[in-house]
């Protein structure tokens, strides 16, 4: 939950009162847009030349190689093994990385949205709060251009995201031993992906 001190006193009251339903249709149809919109620039125009070397190093661990030892592969490892369990499950095609890296921005700009109409402190500018953010992540023209392809950038936005919800969760659950982990493990894993 955001600070008590950063809210306004008249607006405490105010905090647990629910987002309305057409609310949250409109910034779930906004998010789920963007995520289409995501997925179809991944699988028709999305390319940089660079990428090409993660395809390799994923078409590479698929024959059985490993990187560093038995080819040179300058990044971590965590997305090439990503995208090699994609291209060995559904064809090596250079198409089939795109699809899981659309849908983790998509899963990224879903899980701040739901935070943000679940938490930020002033009722009425939740959903504001909440398309805002959505479009900054789904229309940044960095994540747009290298977001939806073979690199690792889709996939540390995601975890990012993820690891800050678990932690965020963790106050309220002081039992629940796992979030604390599970935020944790997400933050540790997440500089293998992007590098």
């Amino acid at each position: 939950m955001f600070s008590a001190a950063a809210v306004d006193p008249n607006v405490v009251e105010e905090i647990d009162l629910p987002v309305s339903r057409r609310t949250k249709l409109l910034v779930y149809g906004i998010t789920a847009l963007l995520s289409a919109a995501l997925l179809a620039y991944a699988l028709t125009v999305a390319f940089v030349w660079d990428e090409g070397f993660h395809l390799v190093a994923a078409q590479m661990i698929n024959r059985g190689k490993t990187p560093y030892l038995d080819f040179c592969f300058p990044q971590t490892p965590l997305n090439a093994y990503w995208n090699a369990a994609w291209l060995r499950t559904f064809g090596n095609n250079w198409r089939v990385p795109h699809i899981p890296a659309a849908l983790e921005i998509a899963g990224a700009m879903f899980l701040t949205a739901q935070f943000l109409l679940s938490r930020f402190p002033v009722p009425r500018w939740r959903g504001p709060a909440a398309i805002a953010a959505v479009c900054f992540i789904g229309l940044h023209s960095v994540l747009v251009q290298f977001g939806p392809i073979a690199q690792g950038y889709a996939i540390g936005t995601l975890l990012t995201i993820a690891a800050f919800r678990a932690a965020v969760a963790w106050p309220e659950r002081p039992r629940s031993a796992l979030l604390g982990f599970g935020s944790g493990l997400l933050a540790s894993v997440q500089p293998a992906a992007p590098l």
